[in-house]
């Protein structure tokens, strides 16, 4: 049996319901609470490096070793940054240039999400990859991902508009899916594909419901397409680290992740970590 697994950062379990997608619903689906992983990273929220580090290991992050707890390596700014956040000035655009002109020494999220192979390797942690012999990972976070994560700084920096980059991220879902589908016709026991369109979207435009809706009714759209491609026997398996709700026009993560089978599942994944063992229970039953 091939396992194929489509990692859609911030996919909310509530707009799948609300629009009715049955497709990204499929046979099974439900959500996961990862209010626990909050902790690890400095804005409190569930966050995507640390949370699919736990995907793919079934390891915490106390074991993983992949946490964010703070933004800046100065203490001051670090200490007008939560200020800032607790009075609702989150997200405010152009404010990534005045802080950098004060000097704002940033520690951003591409160090641990680019993190390899080699990290894993050298601290003796296993993870889904090493559980099967013919494996295709596509941009997955601190394994091999490689994307270019400046066009939403460059849309809240005031650089880019709306347009620009909904096409922009239009075409990156496309593109993921057209991959997919391509890739799901090659030898394969395990492949896990990310994509971050909807999260990126979210992130920008949560409190936009008709454009929320477009994304989310393309990216079921092209999971019907790649349902039909697939081999009758895989397992189909769609995640996401989070979920996302609107903050004003903006959006931030929710503590619920999502998931969805395309077959019943008999002991559904109750935490991040239990994807690991039903990976390694699925390729164990199905050699």
């Amino acid at each position: 049996m091939k396992i194929l697994i489509l990692a859609i950062d911030g996919l909310e379990y509530n707009l799948v319901q609300e629009f009715s997608l049955t497709n990204l619903m499929q046979q099974q689906h439900g959500t996961i609470d990862v209010t626990e992983y909050c902790k690890y990273h400095y804005t409190d929220t569930p966050a995507t490096p640390i949370i699919w580090a736990s995907f793919i290991t079934g390891k915490m992050p106390e074991e993983h070793g992949i946490m964010l707890n703070k933004k800046y390596q100065s203490k001051t700014l670090e200490i007008a940054r939560k200020t800032a956040q607790a009075i609702g000035l989150g997200r405010i655009r152009g404010k990534a240039r005045v802080l950098r002109a004060f000097g704002a020494g940033k520690l951003t999220k591409e160090g641990i999400m680019q993190n390899g192979p080699e990290y894993y390797h050298n601290k003796g942690l296993p993870t889904i990859f090493n559980l099967a012999q013919q494996t295709v990972a596509r941009n997955v976070p601190t394994w091999n991902y490689h994307q270019d994560r400046n066009l939403l700084a460059e849309y809240f920096d005031g650089k880019i508009d709306q347009h620009r980059l909904t096409v922009v991220l239009n075409l990156q879902l496309y593109a993921d899916f057209e991959y997919a589908q391509k890739t799901a016709q090659t030898e394969y026991d395990l492949m896990m594909i990310y994509m971050e369109s909807l999260d990126l979207i979210g992130h920008a435009m949560a409190g936009d419901l008709y454009t929320m809706q477009q994304f989310y009714k393309t990216a079921d759209k092209l999971t019907a397409k790649l349902q039909k491609t697939i081999p009758e026997d895989s397992f189909l398996l769609i995640a996401s680290d989070h979920g996302m709700q609107p903050k004003g026009q903006y959006g931030d993560h929710t503590n619920h992740a999502y998931y969805s089978a395309n077959q019943p599942l008999e002991q559904p994944p109750t935490k991040i970590t239990d994807y690991y063992h039903l990976i390694q229970k699925i390729l164990a039953e199905n050699p």
